[in-house]
């Protein structure tokens, strides 16, 4: 925010609407510098002219005693003021300095995003107080571009100035067919090889390019990819919309805004799937930069994975059913796992089981973590693993289940992750992302 100082009033010759040149101290007041302003410092400044009057942010130049203005209210329609030759300009404090910020949440209303005021309406947009209307406001889902993907090794999917960036998730959906290795409503990351301004190629979520080389494909396939949501005044009507454009401090507000867009301040952020905006059990798409401390997920277990083998093997076993999320730079990931594990050939010596967060590890070198038991042959054991991280990035995130089971010894074992009728509502994954 802009510094405060006390006493600091001084004259100006200055003619017009530029940048001040200041004069010396009004009696009894100080200069700038003896208020102990910085050379580069932004400060609150109000300026008087007889009539007139303006306040706003300037930066004050020790070298020429200059300020500039960047005009907050005035009495010329709140545009500079043309300075007469004789005026007093001030430190002071503004409404802007006293605002509120952040009373409002972004949440999915329908298939709208809906950003509507929490304990208060208070909200900073372009260094100014504004207030979140009662109603809320809120943003229709827009329509999903149109790619083309080659059938090639590796497949590259080609989209005019798309302006992702790598590792930028993205789904699919077609009013055909997909190429076989594009699963439709499946989340991809933009690859970082290859990665153009008009074009890009795709990984699956541990990072293995795609390829779709003599495959088919028909109809015009739609992509839906992640977003960050800003809110903008618009002729003094508070609007928000959806921008794959980053978003940065500024320097002056410390607010997150729009990259090279001070008229734009974040207030979440949202991941699509061609089709409309998401927030599942499974999948959590939608974020609130603001007064959203925690988000559960809830993803039941369906059906059984088998596993065989002579020697025992870290492998996933959650069936292709797992949750997604999007996090900020501050959550605090609590996932848990629950199972039951059984045998049909042989009594397993032990078993662990583990839900991992993103490709944390490989099979390879996973440790046995987890819950460790034995399990008797054609019988079944509940069990639990929780995983808590720290230190999770911005973006989209997932957990995958790892079991490791073995026998200690070399005849080959099948063994199964399964849920039952009568423990379905305890099975599957159950997670908490809470923000610090």
């Amino acid at each position: 925010m802009a510094r405060l100082r006390n006493l600091a009033r001084m004259t100006t010759a200055t003619t017009g609407t530029g940048t001040i040149t200041l004069g010396s101290a009004v009696n009894s007041f100080l200069t700038f510098a003896n208020a102990g302003v910085a050379d580069g410092e932004t400060v609150s400044y109000g300026i008087s002219d007889g009539s007139q009057s303006e306040v706003g942010r300037g930066v004050y130049t020790s070298s020429g005693t200059t300020l500039t203005r960047n005009v907050l209210r005035s009495t010329n329609s709140n545009s500079p003021i043309s300075l007469s030759g004789n005026a007093h300009v001030y430190i002071t404090v503004c409404a802007e300095d006293l605002q509120r910020h952040g009373q409002g949440r972004l949440v999915k209303s329908g298939s709208n995003l809906l950003f509507k005021p929490f304990k208060g309406n208070g909200f900073v947009i372009n260094d100014r107080a504004e207030v979140i209307p009662s109603a809320g406001v809120s943003l229709a889902f827009p329509t999903a571009p149109t790619v083309t993907i080659s059938l090639a090794n590796p497949a590259v999917v080609s989209w005019t100035a798309h302006g992702l960036v790598a590792g930028t998730p993205v789904i699919f959906k077609t009013t055909g067919a997909l190429p076989a290795s594009i699963v439709s409503g499946t989340t991809y990351y933009v690859s970082a090889t290859g990665l153009g301004t008009n074009s890009f190629q795709l990984t699956t979520l541990d990072g293995t390019s795609i390829s779709t080389a003599s495959q088919s494909q028909s109809g015009t396939h739609r992509i839906g990819f992640l977003r960050n949501i800003y809110s903008y005044m618009n002729s003094g009507v508070m609007t928000l919309e959806a921008s794959q454009v980053a978003a940065t401090i500024d320097s002056v507000t410390g607010i997150e805004i729009k990259t090279g867009d001070v008229t734009r301040t974040r207030v979440g952020m949202a991941l699509d799937d061609s089709d409309g905006w998401v927030r599942t059990n499974k999948q959590k798409f939608v974020r609130s930069r603001f007064n959203e401390s925690e988000i559960t997920l809830l993803v039941p277990y369906v059906g059984a994975f088998t596993g065989s083998a002579t020697a025992a093997t870290w492998v996933i076993a959650d069936n292709g059913n797992f949750p997604e999320w999007l996090s900020w730079e501050d959550d605090v990931v609590d996932i848990q796992y629950n199972m039951n594990m059984g045998s049909s050939t042989m009594n397993l010596n032990g078993y662990y089981m583990t839900p991992l967060i993103d490709n944390e590890s490989t099979a390879a070198s996973l440790e046995p973590a987890g819950d460790s038991s034995h399990v008797f042959l054609n019988a079944y054991l509940p069990t639990n693993a929780r995983r808590i991280k720290e230190g999770i990035t911005e973006g989209h995130h997932f957990s995958r289940s790892w079991v490791y089971a073995f026998n200690g010894g070399t005849n080959s074992i099948n063994w199964a992750v399964f849920s039952t009728s009568n423990l379905n509502t305890c099975c599957g994954f159950q997670g908490k992302i809470s923000s610090q």
